[in-house]
């Protein structure tokens, strides 16, 4: 069984706006989201994802903060990916326009929350960062394009 390993990042400003990304078509994931990718050779998770935010948005963010976990099944593929989901407030540099990811920008969060053409799944990727008691989400991916998601929470 393969596994991949990936991150995803909320940024945050103090005026309530958060860094979007309207990511350009890729096979199963476009659409607006926040910046993230893949874990590459001998990088550490908190690495991977600076790495992953200076390349698709030109920050530079610190003081990640860990919010949980995302699994991807494919049974049909006998594989699967594990999103490590990150939180920061703490950010420096410019801003881009785009990458060859995609448009970035600044949004208002709640505006985000309410767009439409969000990337596929991506409330669920959001509750695991935005709900403190939500730490693991587990959706099992059919050969089909449907998904059973089951949310793993603490007792707190």
């Amino acid at each position: 069984m393969e596994v991949k390993l990936m991150n995803f990042c909320r940024i945050r400003d103090e005026n309530g706006n958060v860094v979007v990304l309207d990511k350009v078509k890729k096979v199963g994931w476009e659409g607006l989201t926040f910046p993230g990718g893949k874990v590459q050779g001998h990088e550490s998770l908190y690495a991977a994802c600076l790495r992953e935010v200076k390349e698709e948005t030109g920050l530079m963010v610190e003081d990640l903060k860990y919010c949980g976990t995302l699994t991807w099944v494919f049974p049909h593929r006998e594989d699967r990916e594990l999103v490590f989901l990150f939180d920061t407030c703490k950010f420096s540099g410019e801003l881009l326009e785009s990458t060859y990811e995609g448009k970035v920008f600044w949004m208002k969060e709640g505006d985000f929350l309410k767009a439409e053409g969000k990337a596929d799944y991506f409330d669920v990727y959001y509750r695991v960062i935005a709900e403190e008691k939500v730490k693991e989400a587990i959706c099992v991916y059919h050969e089909n394009k449907t998904a059973e998601i089951s949310f793993i929470c603490s007792s707190l």
